[in-house]
């Protein structure tokens, strides 16, 4: 059993730092999907019409008087009835390519074993949502499992991957309320914060060790290590740079 069963509270289609979202909605599909819509309500309307048309006695008596006419009718009712069954299919193919569409994008977006963000939504959406202004406020902390290889060596790799989704799980409950929550790659995770201060980021690392240490009362132990870096201090202007140095950091301890 997953741990505390947070697996069931994410959001996989959105991930957030301060609002906004990491997964990103096909646009094409979504204006597609409008066109058929009305272009569906447009041919309901002419049925409409045909048939309030059809009602009329002076139109009955016009079709009785010429049997051309009763032809004519036929046809622009099975044309227009035509129309309106290819437009379901159309509508029923496209539900289905947007289905496809959200879970080629949560593949793209979310890592596979812990389906948390990867590290191509963490720099995409971070790209797209921290200015420039907001850079020098950011705090990054790195974090790793450093005795999963023993977990994997004396359990097996099924433990490991265990190990890997639980610590995910905690680090995203413990970092929901400081920020933005990611895999980096690995056995590596990360998670970005704004108005980043070393109180801010000793908060974090605290109430994550707590998790931890409860996890491990039921749990194969995991053991942990962990860094941090200022951009304030660091000043560097390049997200990419920031993440590099604090793994540095991390595997250099």
């Amino acid at each position: 059993m997953r741990y505390n069963n947070i697996i069931n509270q994410k959001k996989m289609a959105t991930c957030h730092l301060s609002g906004g979202a990491c997964m990103k909605r096909d646009n094409s599909i979504y204006c597609l999907k409008r066109a058929k819509l009305i272009q569906l309500i447009l041919t309901i309307c002419m049925d409409l019409v045909f048939f309030i048309l059809f009602l009329q006695k002076s139109f009955q008596a016009a079709i009785s008087a010429s049997p051309s006419l009763i032809y004519l009718c036929a046809a622009v009712w099975i044309s227009i009835v035509s129309f309106l069954l290819f437009l379901l299919w159309d509508l029923t193919l496209l539900r289905s390519l947007s289905a496809k569409s959200r879970e080629l994008n949560r593949l793209v977006y979310l890592d596979a074993l812990t389906s948390i963000p990867n590290r191509h939504c963490l720099d995409g959406f971070l790209t797209d949502h921290i200015s420039s202004s907001v850079l020098p406020t950011l705090g990054c902390c790195m974090l790793s499992i450093s005795n999963l290889g023993m977990i994997n060596t004396s359990l097996g790799r099924t433990a490991g991957d265990n190990a890997l989704q639980d610590f995910s799980e905690i680090l995203e409950k413990a970092g929901r309320s400081y920020g933005f929550v990611g895999r980096n790659n690995g056995n590596e995770f990360v998670l970005v914060t704004e108005n980043a201060s070393e109180e801010k980021m000793k908060q974090f690392l605290s109430s994550f060790e707590k998790e931890i240490t409860s996890y491990n009362k039921s749990h194969t132990p995991i053991q942990f290590s962990s860094c941090y870096s200022l951009n304030q201090e660091c000043c560097f202007t390049d997200l990419g740079e920031l993440f590099a140095h604090t793994s540095n950091k991390l595997h250099h301890r």
